[in-house]
């Protein structure tokens, strides 16, 4: 985690990067290129944020994001990117930047320069246009309930990704009434960095969570609301009974309700009926199976449909 200053922003607060990183004979920035889950810029997720935010390791990302809380976070990476791309150290070889397509595939892989700071930026410009196109979407503007059955460091950087239930800073759409998180990766090892965009959460859950990493996520985010705590359900029947009360109708039957696997798997999804008139005027969309029944097993817990 050691790093050096290469210079200050102009905010005036140090830009910092990795020591092995300043010391190298020549430094090669590999990234994905995509939305960012907080903010909104010319350049996002992607080469210049790794110069910053990855390279810039903790104190780097703390001191960035501490800006973030006066000036906008994109306008902020963007002066420190031009400060790393200007200096003499890091001797920055170039970078490779990766899209990928909405089942976490890799469409595209694309050499860019990094000897002018504007060059770079319209390059990686371009790439985040073609990400914002492939980006996966839920094929509903609106929801009463949605019901992830995982969430981690592993899927987004945000546990959930922000762009996909409408929790990015600026959306609208789509209007989720209450998120029902069921779960953790295990490959997030207790991390439940976004947990905060969920409303409700087992109990059982919860016993999972690594707070230490959890908050030290939050505080270099210096975004509290990613590590609070949902409603703990003790049971999931008790958080099905809550979500039915988010429905904007008043038959039960009218709940608008969707269920996925996480934010990255969306080709399949089961609904609840009353949203298959909207699957099938939707060319898109295509029914592969018959309706079934919720059903919960001996502890209260959903049965999986499939």
């Amino acid at each position: 985690m050691d790093v050096v200053q290469v210079g200050t922003t102009t905010t005036g607060f140090p830009v910092y990067q990795d020591r092995i990183c300043h010391a190298a004979d020549g430094v090669l920035v590999v990234n994905r290129v995509k939305p960012h889950t907080g903010f909104t810029e010319r350049v996002e997720s992607g080469l210049c944020k790794m110069l910053v935010i990855g390279m810039g390791k903790q104190a780097g990302a703390s001191k960035i994001h501490q800006q973030s809380l006066r000036e906008p976070m994109g306008r902020m990476v963007l002066d420190a990117a031009r400060i790393i791309v200007d200096s003499d150290r890091p001797r920055l070889l170039g970078g490779l930047a990766l899209v990928e397509n909405a089942f976490k595939e890799t469409a595209l892989v694309k050499g860019v320069a990094m000897d002018s700071f504007d060059a770079l930026v319209e390059a990686e410009s371009a790439l985040l246009v073609q990400a914002y196109e492939l980006l996966p979407r839920l094929p509903f503007d609106d929801l009463d309930a949605l019901i992830v059955d995982e969430m981690g460091k592993n899927i987004s950087g945000s546990g959930m990704d922000s762009n996909i239930i409408g929790k990015k800073p600026g959306l609208e759409r789509p209007r989720i009434g209450a998120i029902f998180v069921r779960g953790l990766t295990e490959q997030t090892h207790g991390n439940a960095t976004g947990i905060g965009y969920a409303d409700l959460l087992p109990r059982k859950v919860f016993d999972q969570v690594d707070l230490n990493s959890t908050y030290m996520n939050a505080f270099t985010a210096k975004r509290p609301l990613v590590g609070k705590i949902p409603m703990l359900m003790e049971s999931e029947l008790q958080a099905m009974q809550v979500l039915l009360n988010f429905r904007q109708g008043e038959d039960p039957q009218s709940l608008r309700l969707a269920w996925i696997r996480n934010t990255s798997r969306l080709d399949e999804l089961w609904v609840s009926t009353s949203l298959a008139d909207e699957v099938r005027a939707n060319a898109r969309l295509e029914i592969l199976g018959e309706a079934v029944p919720i059903t919960f097993d001996a502890d209260l817990g959903l049965v999986p449909l499939a």
